[in-house]
């Protein structure tokens, strides 16, 4: 028997939330939003900074959880702001 389990959709931002929750109920995952604001390492990998969110959030609430984290990448200006984004 397959046991259901709550899933955490972790963020500040309610409207990321609701888009994942759209795009994951058309394939009938349902998910719960936990909102609270995450610290985020200082890295140029976004790979890194989503991995140690994740790490954080599942600590936090001891539940399994979603993040998301983006960037913007310009190909003219080499990649920046890249992960820093929300900096720029």
């Amino acid at each position: 028997m397959q046991q259901s389990s709550e899933l955490f959709f972790v963020s500040s931002n309610e409207n990321k939330f609701q888009e994942a929750e759209r795009i994951l109920s058309n394939s009938g995952v349902q998910i719960n939003l936990f909102k609270t604001t995450l610290e985020e390492i200082q890295s140029n990998n976004l790979n890194d900074i989503a991995e140690q969110k994740a790490i954080n959030a599942h600590d936090l609430i001891q539940k399994p959880v979603i993040i998301e984290d983006d960037g913007l990448f310009i190909n003219a200006l080499d990649g920046f702001p890249g992960p820093y984004s929300s900096y720029v």
